[in-house]
Formats: C-alpha cells, structure tokens, sequence
C-alpha cells in the first residue's frame, strides 16, 4: 500500500509542475533530499523539446535516462556553454554544488530570457538561489508528500 501511495503522490507531483512548466520559463524546485525533484522534473519535461541535465558533480547518464530517455546529459562546462538558443528545457541540479563558471552561465541564461526555453533550477534551501530569486518566475517546495507553488509572476498571462 506504501508502495502505491508514493506512486500517486509523486504522479500528483509531475502534474503540478507540468503545468507550472507550461505557463512559467524560469523555475525554482526546492526541497531536501529524497522528495523526488530531479525525477519529477525529468519526467514533466517530457515532450517539450530538447531537454538538457547539468549538475555537479556529473551524474552518470544511465541513472537520469531510467527516467527521461530523451534527455542530453551535459557532462562538463563547455558543452553546458556550447547550447545554442531553441525550443528546450534545461536542468540545472544541486544548485548549492555549482561552481562559478556554471552559475554564471545559469545566470547569462536566464538574464537572456529566451522565449522558447524553459530553465528549471534545483536545490535543496532556497537560501542557495538567494542572488537568483529575483528572476525567477515561479518557486515550488517539494515536501515528502506534496509540493506547493510559493511565487508566480504569472507573466505569461496578458489577458
């Protein structure tokens, strides 16, 4: 029963942040270890796109593509730098892991603002994304058994 319960909630998880992923660019999932927010983002992005994985320390491939088969894994920084605009999703995991070169390319990314990509940044304290928080469009906490939306620019709604 256990078993079932964890299922459901991390499908109510992936269709929260789907839908938060359709109306918002600029994405902050945080919460602490275990509460499903590498898997949950990897499996609501499917189908959008191009969707790129960045973290540090690199992950292997293998363990990411158990749960979205179309992603590109981004092994080292300059392939991180080397993505060209387009219609994608790019993660960024363990925000607090990140040197500076990839921050800063997270930061020249999101100060771009590129209609058609989707940026979704992870981390396990808010605190970490402090020089972040400004640009973000919307931020969801991921509990063990919900997650909840805190902020939305809802900008993407003009009428």
């Amino acid at each position: 029963m256990e078993s079932a319960n964890r299922q459901m909630t991390f499908a109510a998880k992936e269709e929260i942040l789907r839908n938060i992923v359709k109306t918002h660019s600029i994405i902050l999932i945080e919460g602490w270890t275990g509460t499903g927010k590498t898997v949950t983002a990897l499996k609501a992005v499917k189908g959008m796109g191009a969707v790129y994985y960045y973290s540090e320390p690199a992950v292997t491939a293998r363990n990411i593509l158990e749960y979205n088969d179309k992603v590109t894994v981004i092994e080292n920084v300059q392939a991180l730098r080397g993505i060209a605009p387009g219609r994608q999703c790019i993660i960024f995991d363990d925000l607090d892991s990140l040197g500076s070169e990839p921050r800063g390319i997270l930061k020249a990314m999101i100060r771009e603002r590129a209609n058609d990509r989707k940026i979704i940044v992870i981390t396990k304290v808010v605190l970490d994304a402090q020089d972040l928080l400004q640009e973000m469009d919307a931020v969801v906490r991921f509990k063990q058994n919900t997650a909840q939306m805190l902020h939305s620019k809802l900008s993407d709604f003009d009428s």
